[in-house]
C-alpha cells in the first residue's frame, strides 16, 4: 500500500503544479486578447497607452507603473503614461539615454531588468536607494521590428514583488 500511496501523492503533486501552470497560461491569454481589444478601439495614443498599463495591473501588482518613449531628438525617454495605486504623483523626470538609469539601461541593452529589492541590488547606488519608496522594479524595454521604441516600467513599495518569470 505505500507504494501505491506514494505513487498516489506523486501524481497528485504533478497534477496540481499542471494545473496551476494551465491557469497562468489561461490568465496570460485572457490579458492578451483583453489587450488587443482594448488597444484595437482606442481612440489615441495616449488612450492606447493607458489601457496597457491597465492590463498590466490585472498581471502583477505595483504601486506606479510607467511607459517611456524614445524622443531621438533630445536623446531622451518621456513618461506617455502612468499610473499610480491610490493618489496621483509627479512624473519623473526626462530620463538621459546615458545609461545611467534603469530605463536608459533597458533601451541601451535591450533587455529587461529585475531587481526584486534594489537596497540589495548592487547595480542600484545608495543614494538612490534612499531617496525612492521603490523597493522591487521591473523595466522592460518596448521592442518593435527589431527596434527600442520605449520602456514599460513597473514599480512596488515592497521588496521582492517581481523576479524574472514576471517579465
Amino acid at each position: 500500500i505505500s507504494i501505491i500511496t506514494s505513487q498516489a501523492a506523486a501524481v497528485l503533486k504533478n497534477a496540481i503544479s499542471y494545473e496551476q501552470k494551465m491557469r497562468q497560461k489561461v490568465l496570460e491569454m485572457t490579458a492578451l486578447y483583453e489587450f488587443s481589444k482594448k488597444i484595437s478601439s482606442a481612440a489615441n495614443l495616449e488612450e492606447a497607452l493607458d489601457s496597457i498599463l491597465v492590463i498590466v495591473a490585472d498581471l502583477v501588482d505595483y504601486d506606479e507603473s510607467f511607459i517611456y518613449a524614445i524622443d531621438h531628438d533630445n536623446a531622451t525617454a518621456v513618461v506617455r503614461a502612468a499610473r499610480f495605486r491610490g493618489e496621483s504623483r509627479e512624473l519623473p523626470p526626462q530620463e538621459p539615454l546615458d545609461g545611467s538609469s534603469v530605463t536608459s539601461w533597458a533601451i541601451s541593452e535591450r533587455k529587461a531588468l529585475v531587481s526584486p529589492d534594489i537596497t540589495r541590488d548592487q547595480r542600484f547606488s545608495e543614494s538612490a536607494t534612499r531617496s525612492a519608496n521603490v523597493r522591487s522594479l521591473m523595466s522592460i524595454p518596448l521592442i518593435v521590428q527589431d527596434g527600442v521604441v520605449g520602456v514599460l516600467s513597473v514599480h512596488s513599495n515592497s521588496p521582492n514583488q517581481y523576479s524574472e518569470d514576471d517579465v
